[in-house]
């Protein structure tokens, strides 16, 4: 079994399970993400407040992984052809 990296802070797990909520709700209390969804006053102030008391900093790494694209592409062959047009490979890369 493999040992899980100490994290600093807390997680939206770790609020949700203090706050009684989900951790979809924490995102979208955190994130002010509240399109389709209405969450109560109340339980929004008890997830801030929460937040605020588990010293909560959002990984700022992850927060900019999340909108990244990779723009990754493979060729992937078994024996590539000799005449494989070198313009073709170019053409794909660009």
């Amino acid at each position: 079994m493999k040992k899980r990296k100490e994290r600093s802070g807390s997680s939206l797990k770790d609020i949700a399970a203090e706050a009684g909520v989900s951790a979809a709700t924490v995102s979208r209390v955190l994130n002010n993400k509240n399109k389709g969804f209405s969450v109560r006053p109340a339980v929004r102030e008890r997830i801030l407040q929460v937040a605020q008391d588990l010293n909560y900093q959002p990984d700022l790494i992850t927060r900019s992984l999340r909108g990244a694209t990779m723009r990754i592409f493979g060729l992937v062959g078994l024996e590539p052809p000799y005449n494989f047009p070198h313009r073709m490979i170019s053409g794909i890369l660009e």
